[in-house]
């Protein structure tokens, strides 16, 4: 039950992102959040400073699971953000890698960093290499490369950063002599031909032993698990945003059915007997309610044992946060559901920032939500519409997840284009809600590291 404890450190970590109400002890002391303590410390040394986005560009985060579906890093990959626009220089790359904290991040994970060769410059990119810093790109001519292009890759391996080059879909250039020079190669999945994906991922791994195989563009959880047949170190592509049926029908339902029902319960204001009777249920959830009930923020007297008392404390909307997170906590697959807790979390975050940007409490309590419940087929395996008939939500949220309208749509639709880097539909909705391009960066950057240390 470690994940348990996990989640209660997390929520006295940063009670404040949860709304109290009369229901609730709104009067009750509260500590401080992670985040408004870290800004109003004086900065330490060895401390991230906030580096703005450059005008012109956008940074992609995507997720990059390890073949036992854990978050082990993401790619980052700078992208112009007009329409039209040419290319990004290599300054302009480096200083938008510095604002999406790259090194910082290769500090505690894989840092996949898309360079192209001719841009290679060790002076301009050594500030960026970390322990997890591997650098991506493609070598032209595999078989028998310019002398320019080897020195290129030379100079990079001799930087001290990991090399990542893309590999061609001919098994016969497995034997490259150019792959003594990577420590990396990425693999593109091909759903056309997924036999000749497989030819060159075992080329790959006979010839070059010391190679760690990468797969890119995976659509789906079953081929993510036949990239980790394969070798696959690392895997990227879209299957993160898809449902895991094998997971889902392997998964222990137990627990998350009552958080469930416990959701619901809450959610409609049930009495406390009722909400006790279903919590008794599951020890688990027993025994963190009175944790966070008798925790010293709340400065009760005497140690409260009873459940229905543990509710009246905490509050309805901090319990509906609480069990809502517990329910991507509650699977049989921990990396998998710890990797779509994070991914959810950010979303989640993210959308309670625009939200609280524009002054609004409770829009910003139900955009976390509707952030978190985005992802909630997937982890539970089963269609939206079924999951959210079982729980009582808001109008507005529901809206948004069955009937792809309602007031939250546009904000929803700006996350997942933030996420994905669409520029030109990004700079679209922003204009239209009166955000900018670079405050928006800050809001997901902010909301990136704010899962990672909520999920951790």
């Amino acid at each position: 039950m470690v994940w348990w404890h996990r989640l209660y450190r997390w929520f006295w970590a940063a009670p404040s992102e949860v709304s109290t109400t009369s229901r609730g002890r709104a009067d009750a002391p509260r500590p401080q959040p992670t985040a408004q303590r870290a800004t109003q410390a004086a900065p330490s040394a060895s401390a991230p400073l906030h580096v703005p986005m450059p005008a012109g560009v956008m940074l992609r985060r995507e997720e990059l699971l390890d073949a036992h579906s854990a978050l082990a890093g993401f790619r980052l990959t700078v992208t112009p953000s007009g329409i039209g626009q040419a290319d990004v220089t290599p300054q302009g790359r480096v200083d938008a890698l510095n604002a999406g904290r790259s090194r910082h991040l290769a500090e505690r994970r894989t840092a996949l960093i898309t360079v192209p060769l001719h841009d290679w410059d060790p002076d301009l990119y050594a500030p960026l290499t970390g322990p997890g810093t591997v650098f991506e790109t493609a070598a032209p001519d595999m078989d028998s490369p310019p002398r320019d292009t080897l020195d290129r890759l030379r100079a990079l391996q001799a930087s001290g950063a990991s090399v990542a080059l893309r590999a061609s879909d001919d098994p016969a250039l497995a034997h490259a002599p150019i792959w003594d020079l990577a420590s990396h190669a990425m693999v593109r999945f091909d759903p056309h031909a997924p036999r000749r994906f497989e030819q060159v991922c075992r080329s790959l791994r006979a010839a070059h032993p010391h190679l760690r195989l990468i797969t890119d563009g995976v659509p789906t959880w079953p081929e993510h698990r036949l990239c980790a047949s394969l070798g696959a170190s690392l895997v990227l592509g879209d299957f993160l945003h898809t449902v895991d049926e094998q997971a889902a029908a392997d998964d222990d339902r137990g627990q998350r059915s009552t958080l469930l029902e416990l959701l619901n319960l809450v959610r409609c204001d049930a009495e406390l007997a009722r909400i006790a009777e279903a919590v008794k249920r599951e020890p688990g959830v027993a025994v963190h309610l009175l944790a966070m009930a008798n925790a010293p923020a709340y400065g009760l007297r005497q140690p409260l044992t009873g459940i229905e008392q543990a509710v009246q404390v905490i509050g309805r909307d901090t319990l509906y946060r609480w069990l809502a997170v517990a329910v991507f906590r509650a699977g049989a697959d921990a990396p998998r559901d710890a990797t779509l807790l994070e991914v959810a979390l950010a979303r989640a975050r993210f959308l309670e920032l625009a939200g609280q940007s524009q002054g609004h409490r409770q829009q910003a309590d139900e955009l976390f939500l509707l952030g978190l419940l985005s992802f909630i087929d997937k982890v539970l395996g089963r269609p939206m519409a079924e999951v959210l008939g079982r729980l009582s939500v808001p109008s507005a949220v529901l809206d948004v997840l069955l009937r792809n309208e309602g007031p939250y749509l546009h904000l929803l639709t700006l996350a997942i284009s933030i996420e994905k880097c669409l520029a030109r539909r990004a700079q679209d909705i922003a204009q239209r809600l009166g955000f900018d391009l670079g405050q928006l960066h800050d809001m997901r950057q902010a909301a990136v590291q704010w899962a990672e240390d909520a999920a951790r």
